[in-house]
């Protein structure tokens, strides 16, 4: 007689919540990264222009506004900044940060239609996942531990 081993009937869930399980942890760090990535190109490119218009405002070389700002226009400006200070909150709190990215980006898409144009639209990417890397770490940390043999 042949003696055939067989393995245990839960083996095979294990392995396949084992695989799962290292998914979610590869797409968490995945998205994190990917944000963090993009909100660096972004943060590192507004930051040079809000340098040179700050140089250039001292040194006496700016040039007059076309018009003077209108009340949405100050509305843009805020919700622009703020989009900047959540891709920098993202770093630490992704959750904080992916949601005023977001909330920002819709206000200043509601003010300025030219913001839905291709470059802009890493932004509210970068803030997309930040929020399902902090929401995919959150459902693993939910989740029961998987049991060892």
């Amino acid at each position: 007689m042949q003696n055939q081993t067989q393995a245990p009937a839960g083996a095979v869930d294990e392995s396949s919540s084992d695989q799962s399980a290292r998914f979610r942890h590869t797409t968490a760090n995945v998205s994190r990264w990917a944000a963090r990535s993009i909100s660096l190109v972004v943060l590192t490119i507004w930051g040079f222009f809000i340098a040179a218009h700050l140089i250039s405002g001292l040194t006496g070389g700016g040039e007059e506004a076309s018009r003077p700002l209108q009340p949405d226009d100050y509305v843009g400006l805020g919700a622009m900044g703020a989009w900047l200070i959540g891709l920098m909150l993202g770093w630490r709190w992704e959750p904080v940060g992916g949601t005023i990215v977001i909330m920002a980006f819709v206000i200043s898409a509601t003010m300025n239609t030219n913001v839905l144009s291709l470059p802009f639209l890493v932004i509210p990417t970068a803030g997309i996942l930040f929020t399902v890397s902090w929401w995919i770490r959150r459902m693993i940390s939910d989740a029961p531990p998987i049991p060892t043999a």
